[in-house]
């Protein structure tokens, strides 16, 4: 069963890098935490915020990274 919060960041993520590279970018940053995106909870939220916006401006996307940051860690 999913994860609600892994859902919701996926659907933020989406319409700047696209369904896959949505899935894959909270794969892989829950991996970095140590979670899977079926364990994320409120308390994972700032941290995994924190790297998904850092992977975006990697990504040249800094502009929306900053919204995308606020987003995610609004989420409740």
């Amino acid at each position: 069963m999913p994860n609600r919060f892994s859902e919701q960041i996926e659907q933020i993520l989406a319409p700047v890098v696209g369904d896959f590279m949505a899935k894959m970018a909270v794969k892989a940053q829950c991996k970095s935490l140590g979670i899977t995106p079926d364990n994320i909870t409120i308390a994972h939220l700032p941290d995994l915020a924190q790297k998904i916006g850092d992977a975006m401006a990697f990504m040249g996307k800094r502009e929306q990274s900053e919204s995308i940051v606020g987003r995610i860690q609004g989420l409740r």
